[in-house]
């Protein structure tokens, strides 16, 4: 399966297209599961590619047409619409 993924840390929404092994979505049961596989097979060490790999703040586009911010600890299902929120939202940016 493939799944697009909007790279807001560190690509300016650049899309990359992660490939999931037909192998990990028919063992995944829920879209937590499939998140998940995504987060990992987008990494490069498992699936290299000139970007760079899926971060926290990033949006992963599922199939469904679901929208899933990845999180610090797993992902936010954003709204119809929704911009993706800063990656941490904790840190406060630095006026110049």
């Amino acid at each position: 399966m493939d799944v697009r993924v909007e790279l807001w840390a560190f690509a300016k929404g650049k899309v990359r297209v992660v490939e999931v092994p037909d192998h990990e979505i028919k063992k995944n049961k829920g879209e937590k599961e499939i998140l998940e596989s995504v987060f990992r097979w987008g990494q490069n060490d498992f699936q290299p590619q000139p970007m760079p790999s899926v971060s926290v703040g990033d949006v992963i586009g599922l199939p469904s047409g679901k929208r899933y911010q990845v999180e610090a600890v797993g992902f936010r299902e954003l709204k119809e619409g929704e911009k993706p929120g800063p990656a941490y939202p904790f840190l406060k940016e630095k006026k110049k």
